[in-house]
């Protein structure tokens, strides 16, 4: 299966910070949830979603006692069906069973 890329876009002064962009994965299309590194989104500061050609407004949640984990909501209209369906690759693994989360860079390292 192939996942849409979808960029996280953080914006100072009406500018995009070249040098603070990743990427994020859906988690919820009807209520425009994507997860992402709490890394990307520490700053606060407005942030924006690039997804199929559009760009919408979100908003930050960062949960408590979470090492790395950020979420984006979208604030801005959106339509569900503009966005692909979030993908499960399986049943749940056992709690201890190691993963492998991937991302994007879309900027210089």
């Amino acid at each position: 299966m192939v996942e849409p890329i979808v960029a996280v876009l953080v914006e100072r002064n009406g500018h995009f910070d070249m040098g603070q962009m990743g990427s994020a994965s859906v988690i919820d299309r009807n209520r425009g949830m994507f997860q992402t590194a709490r890394h990307v989104v520490e700053l606060d500061t407005q942030y924006r979603i690039a997804l199929n050609g559009r760009v919408y407004d979100a908003e930050r949640i960062l949960p408590d006692a979470v090492d790395d984990v950020g979420f984006l909501r979208i604030t801005s209209p959106f339509q569900p069906q503009d966005i692909q369906e979030a993908y499960f690759p399986g049943e749940d693994p056992p709690v201890g069973t190691p993963f492998f989360v991937r991302g994007i860079h879309i900027h210089p390292a």
